[in-house]
């Protein structure tokens, strides 16, 4: 037993105790500092928040495929607990903005190819009304 005590004080002893510590030069650059490092935690737990949610989901996913005859709706509320669980590592990801932004361009082609076909299947219509008077 003495031999453990002598060994973790000698460890603690090894610790580096003599890190840099960055000192700010004013006011306005701790504060700066102070701020950044709230933004961090501020994100930090909502992310958080959205892992636990997904985690929920997952687990209200999985229970409603085993359970009920739901197996649609469990496996649509299963992917969405996992895209939640996957929340944290996607905003962190270096190609965020890009995929995102895909993902937009994507979006609005299809939207623009709805009505698209909207508007020939409405024009379409009406020449055939009109044809038939």
């Amino acid at each position: 037993m003495n031999i453990i005590l002598f060994l973790s004080m000698l460890l603690a002893g090894c610790a580096n105790v003599n890190t840099p510590h960055y000192e700010p030069l004013d006011n306005e650059e701790y504060i700066e500092q102070l701020e950044a490092q709230s933004d961090q935690e501020i994100k930090a737990n909502t992310l958080e928040v959205y892992t636990y949610a997904g985690v929920a989901l997952f687990v209200s996913g999985v229970a409603m495929v085993a359970f009920t005859p739901k197996i649609r709706s469990g496996l649509i509320m299963l992917l969405g607990g996992l895209l939640a669980m996957g929340t944290p590592f996607i905003f962190n990801a270096e190609w965020f903005g890009w995929v995102f932004g895909v993902a937009i361009v994507i979006a609005l082609l299809d939207g623009l190819y709805v009505l698209f076909r909207f508007t020939k299947k409405y024009v379409e219509s009406k020449g055939n009304n009109s044809s038939s008077e």
